[in-house]
């Protein structure tokens, strides 16, 4: 039984590896020695004393130190940890790859991760639709897809999620007229701590409480999808002046697939990346290639670099863009002039990427975000004059308060979703929503990362004061509550409460979960109807 044991936790850990080889830069699972508790259905008799398991998300701003993690391999073993942590009214979070920004699916308490579900059960060429297990990666998922000559109608800027965890925080990509990710969920399979496992689709009115459900009404175990063909996009990017973009913002919505635009703070100038379908019959001489290559592309931001750094390291001249844009903010990432100063020399570098390319939708989609980051977004319905306004409030309040704003201030579209705790979630299906999102960048090197934490939390109040007009809702992956007051955290409460049917879900996390052990301190917060 001790060897049985034995293999079992080398097992565990060789797949904690495997995950970290595969993603180290996003999976951050860190195990400290032996001491760790891993365990599965069949190791009843261990203790859930303290162990020092740490799971820790991508940019280092949020850990946990669970109980004990689970680690199941088929679905009989996790209902039999659903079921002892149940009976016992001791929590169990569920866990994807833990990358939210804010820590959604870590707990203190007991956590289990679905690693091990990572199969594509099913495809039906007919219908365009993939049944998969729940922690199927999304890049993997992609993978296999493009074998068959299909692919997802969108995706987040990242493929490190697994597909529950990206449906159950409702992430979305961009386009005017295509719904956040949990809108490709034809079906899905719910674990369900008193009601064992609940099959839910379309006909059923709680599935639109489960693709978005944060973790709180059920383990999600399976999904089927809805794919689309595979296709490829064309994706010109271009500069433009606020001006500029103000006269042709409204044609760019209708006339693209995909529309994204990255604002430069303390500049004047908007990076405008728009994505359509590839039409064979176009004449791809004709599509204006990049003309520069990327040594011109970098040099302005290479010379600034050599210029304010003390030490050059020598091998920024192997630097990406973004290691670079990182780097230049970490030499001063408070200084407002400073940040200016580099983002106005950010502007060469897009002049220079101006052009064309063509590849497969899911290659075009997702972009380079960049290194370790503080994030907050938010989504509010657009109409044809609040998306441009929303933002030129935003700007104007960064310059006056001076905040060292880094970039970009990106901003995405989606159509509404069903989900009734989707942030676009809307009974009107044309209702358009614009996403806004701001970041500060944690260089690992930065003697000042408490700072930039504070600073950014002062960054995110602003926000707040901007979206409140519009009706914005934040993105549930990237709401801190932590650093707020209790004041700020009654007004939060009270801002969900109306926008969401709050009362609904508690009844169906009544229902599902009693004895309320699914969830973790954000949900209880939140998502508490009680005042």
């Amino acid at each position: 039984m001790l060897r049985s044991r034995i293999r079992r936790v080398h097992a565990i850990v060789a797949e904690c590896v495997k995950q970290y080889e595969r993603n180290p830069r996003m999976y951050k699972a860190m195990l400290y020695g032996g001491a760790a508790v891993l365990v599965s259905s069949s190791v009843a008799s261990v203790s859930l004393e303290r162990s020092d398991a740490v799971f820790t998300n991508w940019s280092a701003t949020h850990s946990c130190h669970p109980h004990a993690v689970y680690h199941p391999d088929t679905l009989n073993e996790l209902q039999n940890i659903v079921k002892k942590h149940h009976q016992k009214k001791q929590k169990l979070r569920c866990i994807g790859s833990g990358v939210s920004p804010n820590g959604l699916g870590f707990s203190n308490a007991s956590i289990v991760s679905l690693s091990a579900f990572d199969k594509i059960l099913h495809l039906d060429s007919s219908t365009k639709q993939v049944t998969v297990e729940a922690g199927v990666v999304v890049g993997d998922l992609l993978t296999h897809l493009r074998k068959h000559n299909l692919t997802l109608q969108n995706v987040a800027s990242i493929r490190e999620q697994t597909i529950a965890g990206v449906t159950q925080a409702g992430c979305h990509g961009t386009g005017a007229k295509i719904p956040p990710m949990e809108e490709q969920i034809v079906a899905l399979e719910l674990l369900t701590p008193s009601s064992g496992i609940i099959q839910l689709d379309a006909n059923d009115p709680r599935f639109q409480f489960a693709k978005v459900g944060l973790g709180g009404l059920g383990i999600v175990t399976k999904l089927t999808l809805q794919c689309v063909p595979m296709h490829s996009l064309v994706e010109t990017t271009s500069v433009m002046t606020i001006e500029e973009l103000k006269k042709v913002h409204e044609q760019l919505l209708v006339d693209n697939q995909h529309l994204r635009y990255m604002w430069l703070p303390y500049t004047d100038k908007v990076v405008v990346v728009t994505c359509k379908k590839l039409d064979p019959s176009i004449d791809m001489t004709k599509l204006p290639p990049i003309s520069n290559d990327m040594d011109d592309r970098l040099a302005s931001l290479r010379a600034l670099y050599k210029q304010v750094a003390t030490y050059p390291d020598p091998d920024h001249v192997n630097w990406r863009f973004t290691q670079l844009r990182d780097s230049l903010y970490a030499l001063d990432p408070l200084n407002a002039r400073y940040i200016a100063r580099v983002n106005e020399t950010e502007v060469d570098f897009w002049l220079k990427s101006q052009g064309t390319r063509v590849a497969l939708s899911d290659e075009v989609i997702g972009f380079d975000c960049g290194g370790q980051q503080l994030v907050s977004e938010v989504a509010f319905p657009s109409s044809k004059s609040s998306e441009i306004a929303f933002m030129e409030e935003l700007l104007a309040r960064i310059e006056l308060d001076q905040i060292p704003a880094h970039t970009p201030i990106e901003q995405r579209w989606t159509a509404s979703s069903r989900a009734a705790l989707s942030p676009a979630s809307s009974p009107d299906k044309d209702q358009v929503f614009s996403w806004v999102g701001i970041i500060y960048y944690l260089h690992e090197a930065s003697p000042s990362l408490d700072a930039i934490k504070d600073a950014f939390v002062d960054y995110s109040k602003t926000l707040e004061d901007v979206m409140t007009p519009f009706n914005a809702t934040e993105h549930w992956a990237k709401l801190e509550f932590h650093p707020r007051s209790a004041l700020e955290r009654h007004i939060l409460k009270e801002r969900l409460r109306k926008r969401f049917p709050l009362k609904e879900y508690a009844a169906l996390r009544e229902k599902w979960d009693p004895n309320n052990i699914l969830s973790n301190d954000f949900v209880d917060e939140l998502l508490n109807t009680d005042l």
